[in-house]
């Protein structure tokens, strides 16, 4: 029965209102009333009559729309905290690098984003697993992606076979001294549960990339321009960091942000806009290029492949640099950034010790 047709109802059981509450607060009115009024609906739906007068009713709804006026009249002010809120959360740590960055994008998409274009954008041919370039490139791909669960203490990890590699050693020894509280807490979810795929695409163009969603493809032209283990592993260990360090939800963060900046404040012509737009996207995809070389830079040295390889590979592929043209780095410029002593010093630790675990292995 609808509230109105309540009133025309003149059938009461309990005593009026004031009757039933002298004495007390207006507070334990309202409270002794809320009572009441569950009591009589509960009565009048087993026997079908009202014991609940409407003014009642009128009484128990009274807090909820204060409630309501309250948050409309303050929206501004609850929408800017909740934001705050939201920011303040979606701050993340990258591991290897610890550089933190903000991404508004859960988690648990990146595996959905990733698995959603390996099946519209993955048209070419697949070579076959026995063949002697899958192989390789698996078995390169293993040993990054080992070294990977590794450093980072990832349980589940699939899709690769697993060596005799000891997953429980952790290489950042400054972290391993100091207390629990003050430790450095890297963002692995997004690693958890990855189903990992290793193929090699008949293509002969020069390139690679991992998909979000663990798969990892590297084209034929790639190998035949690369001829040692170790430069291959530079490739893989750099498109594997994309994913270790979230660059795509990075980048698909900060086009959400320009879209409602656009929104709020909207620029005059479509090419002042997508100026505008590499503008700002073009600095945040060159760093995301030199944090992917230096992460990849120590995930082939915990691989127990010689670093020192890498620079020179970079300078040799090169890249234009055109600020505006191109969102990679100079190849020069790449080289420069891992010849720095103090990261090439840390991917020689880290090789040396891949080297000393392997001979005690073998």
């Amino acid at each position: 029965m609808k509230l109105e047709n309540l009133c025309n109802l003149d059938h009461y059981v309990i005593p009026s209102p004031s009757a039933a509450a002298s004495g007390i607060s207006t507070s334990l009115k309202r409270s002794s009333y809320f009572l009441l009024s569950l009591g009589a609906l509960r009565h009048y739906h087993n026997h079908g009559r009202l014991i609940v007068k409407p003014a009642q009713i009128r009484l128990y709804k009274r807090p909820l729309t204060q409630c309501i006026k309250h948050l409309y009249r303050h929206r501004n002010s609850y929408m800017l905290g909740l934001g705050v809120i939201v920011l303040v959360s979606c701050w993340e740590t990258v591991p290897y690098s610890k550089r933190r960055h903000l991404v508004i994008i859960p988690a648990s998409k990146d595996k959905r984003f990733g698995d959603y274009l390996s099946k519209n954008q993955d048209e070419d041919k697949i070579l076959p697993l026995d063949h002697p370039h899958s192989v390789r490139v698996r078995s390169i791909s293993n040993k990054i992606l080992q070294a990977l669960q590794s450093d980072l203490k990832i349980k589940q990890m699939s899709g690769f076979e697993f060596g005799s590699m000891n997953n429980n050693v952790n290489f950042d020894e400054k972290d391993v001294k100091l207390p629990w509280w003050r430790r450095t807490k890297f963002s692995t979810r997004h690693l958890e549960g990855l189903n990992w795929e290793i193929v090699v695409s008949d293509n002969y163009s020069c390139g690679a990339y991992c998909r979000s969603g663990g798969r990892i493809v590297v084209y034929k032209g790639l190998l035949q321009l690369l001829k040692s283990d170790a430069e291959i592993a530079a490739v893989i260990g750099h498109e594997v960091a994309h994913v270790v360090a979230r660059h795509s939800a990075e980048r698909r963060t900060t086009k959400l942000l320009f879209l409602i900046r656009m929104l709020i404040i909207p620029l005059g012509s479509s090419a002042e806009v997508k100026k505008l737009g590499k503008l700002i996207l073009n600095p945040i995809r060159q760093r995301n290029e030199m944090e992917a070389d230096y992460i990849g830079l120590l995930l082939m040295a915990s691989a127990g492949y010689d670093p020192r390889v890498a620079p020179k590979m970079y300078e040799m592929l090169g890249h234009d640099d055109s600020f505006e043209s191109n969102s990679h780095p100079s190849g020069k410029k790449r080289s420069e950034a891992l010849s720095k002593p103090e990261v090439m010093e840390e991917a020689m630790t880290r090789f040396s010790k891949a080297t000393e675990r392997q001979r005690g292995i073998d």
